[in-house]
């Protein structure tokens, strides 16, 4: 769709299901707009189910999915005839030979391409060059044998090959078959030969599924990328196959709405040495992190996603961002901590006793929160969850993370002062790069626990310096911030 990026091509477009009227697309990320126009008045609304179809000049089919309307105006009113123009944005273009309705489930395969592909995927190994001269004289001479025509090596020769090694990982999932591979483009210059490959991510649909679902689908495989690399991706290509298996279609697919990462100045890109997993040295082991990860997703998804939006503008902190941090692991799902401490028997009756004295009471704030707080008892709060889920990283790297229950404590008593308005021990007013740090553990503990549980060898991966990740830096801060921490909390002790 790059011609239509930035540039507005004009068509006619379904509106209603009896009303075609002419418009103009634009494409441009947040800014995409469908703006359609009509000689007469223009009245029409849409629900989360429709679509609008339309068809380009150059005949080009378009669908445009979640639309909303974000503008009117009228024209005409001193001459008697209203004219209208609608502006409308688009949460997805689908571009083809055919539309697409968002809920025929037609969709048999996703392909795309990150932004950062070349560093996620750092495959040397597919490509490599040789000046040996007897070799290459050999090859040569076979390759022109009987075919009439001399050819010449010089002294100096140069190749440069592709091991033709497409697949360089697949991953069995409960969403589908997710890999990556190499797709080569050769240039044949005058001055020279030169090999350029693009490394797509495909998933491959057990069956057909609708376009919605597909959406959600690309949703959680992207957010497990971008952990792995350590920042938000741009989705530089993206299509999809369509149809029966009979007849298929491949579709270009531009998403308006998603994240968009700005570079910022002085800022560098990811490193190849410090992405968590390696899937061109260990691509087995990458599938099965990877499927392993997906699995959890149905129980983890609204945890992963709260952090996950966080990722999306690193740069940004306040005390949003670490309440939310926080909360998060109060919506990860029952199985993932053990069952309810076991009390005496003595204090879980006196627990319901008192629970029946409260509710015969009027209802009102502290009644409710009484009978709140005792329907907690026995359950796991909040730093007990973080610390549980904590152990799984002490159980692996405990020397890189020393008193770290005094940091993950301090981050829910922080949390605590924003939202109930309890007392704390530092004011993160005067120490906001504080607040931060324990925003970042909350995360840290979160997201990497999760990975670890799906297979991640963070013991091995912290072994070294890893700066262009957010938890390499994380772990390389990590004892300057805690001594920052304590500082704070011996000088409040003091007071």
């Amino acid at each position: 769709m790059e011609e239509l990026r930035h540039n507005s091509r004009l068509g006619k477009f379904n509106v209603a299901p009896d009303r075609k009227v002419n418009g103009s697309l634009h494409l441009d990320g947040p800014n995409t707009t469908l703006c359609v126009w009509d000689d007469s008045p223009l009245s029409f609304e849409f629900s989360a189910e429709q679509s609008i179809t339309g068809v380009l000049h150059d005949r080009t089919k378009i669908s445009l999915y979640e639309c909303v309307i974000t503008d009117k105006t009228s024209y005409g009113y001193k001459l008697g005839n209203i004219s209208d123009c609608y502006s409308i944005f688009p949460h997805y273009v689908v571009r083809g030979y055919r539309h697409l309705s968002d809920t025929d489930r037609l969709v048999s395969r996703a392909r795309f391409l990150l932004g950062d592909a070349a560093t996620l995927f750092h495959d040397t190994w597919a490509f490599g060059t040789s000046r040996d001269r007897e070799s290459i004289l050999r090859f040569v001479e076979s390759q022109n044998k009987g075919k009439g025509r001399q050819v010449t090596v010089g002294d100096y020769p140069w190749v440069g090959y592709y091991t033709g090694r497409e697949r360089i990982f697949s991953s069995d999932t409960d969403i589908g078959t997710i890999s990556a591979s190499h797709v080569i483009t050769e240039f044949w210059p005058t001055s020279g030969i030169r090999l350029q490959s693009k490394i797509f991510v495909d998933i491959k649909f057990a069956e057909h599924i609708s376009f919605r679902d597909m959406t959600s689908r690309i949703w959680q495989t992207l957010k497990f990328f971008e952990l792995i690399i350590g920042r938000t991706q741009n989705l530089v290509e993206f299509t999809i196959t369509v149809g029966t298996d009979e007849e298929q279609e491949e579709l270009e697919v531009h998403a308006s709405i998603w994240p968009r990462r700005q570079r910022l100045e002085g800022s560098i890109g990811p490193h190849v040495g410090d992405v968590l997993v390696d899937a061109v040295r260990n691509p087995e082991h990458f599938a099965d992190v990877l499927a392993a990860w997906m699995a959890r997703d149905d129980v983890r998804g609204d945890a992963r996603g709260r952090c996950f939006r966080a990722w999306q503008d690193p740069t940004y902190y306040d005390a949003d961002r670490l309440i939310g941090a926080a909360n998060v692991f109060d919506l990860l799902p029952g199985t993932d901590f053990p069952d309810m401490k076991h009390l005496p028997a003595d204090l879980l009756s006196a627990v319901e006793k008192a629970k029946g004295t409260f509710r015969h009471l009027a209802p009102g704030p502290d009644r409710d929160g009484i009978l709140g707080y005792l329907g907690r008892v026995g359950k796991w709060s909040l730093k007990e969850k973080i610390h549980h889920r904590s152990q799984i990283l002490l159980d692996k790297i405990e020397q890189r993370l020393p008193e770290f229950s005094v940091v993950t404590d301090e981050a829910v008593n922080c949390r605590n002062h924003y939202v109930h308005g309890s007392s704390t021990r530092i004011d993160f007013r005067a120490e906001p790069n504080i607040r931060d740090f324990l925003t970042d553990t909350l995360e840290f503990v979160l997201v990497a626990s999760d990975l670890v549980e799906a297979g991640w060898d963070i013991l091995t991966w912290s072994q070294t310096s890893h700066w262009t990740h957010p938890f390499g830096r994380y772990l390389d801060s990590y004892r300057d911030e805690l001594k920052v921490l304590k500082s704070a909390l011996s000088a409040s002790a003091q007071k």
